[in-house]
């Protein structure tokens, strides 16, 4: 019996480059000293850490229990390139508040 092939995706440039303009934002907000971006920056950080955290635990992890192996293996194949840079980006400029 012959395995599936599944691709692992990696990481992509353009993630990279998102996290790259996303804290390029952030130390324009600092460099500026603008208060309200920063707040902005801060609490939208927060909501899609969060929203991402909740995500994980309540929708993907049940259904991952639920899965066959080479379905599991497949998801976590693909999301954890995209995780592996959002994730960490989102809570280091969560940080930021003013």
């Amino acid at each position: 019996m012959t395995e599936p092939a599944i691709a692992n995706e990696g990481i992509k440039p353009w993630y990279l480059a998102a996290a790259a303009a996303a804290f390029a934002a952030m130390a324009f907000a600092i460099w500026f000293d603008d208060r309200w971006l920063l707040n902005f920056v801060h609490v939208i950080c927060g909501v899609l850490w969060t929203g991402m955290d909740l995500l994980m635990g309540f929708v993907i992890g049940p259904a991952m229990r639920e899965a066959s192996f080479e379905a599991r293996r497949a998801v976590s194949l693909r999301i954890s390139a995209r995780t592996i840079v959002m994730l960490p980006t989102l809570a280091i400029m969560m940080l930021t508040k003013p």
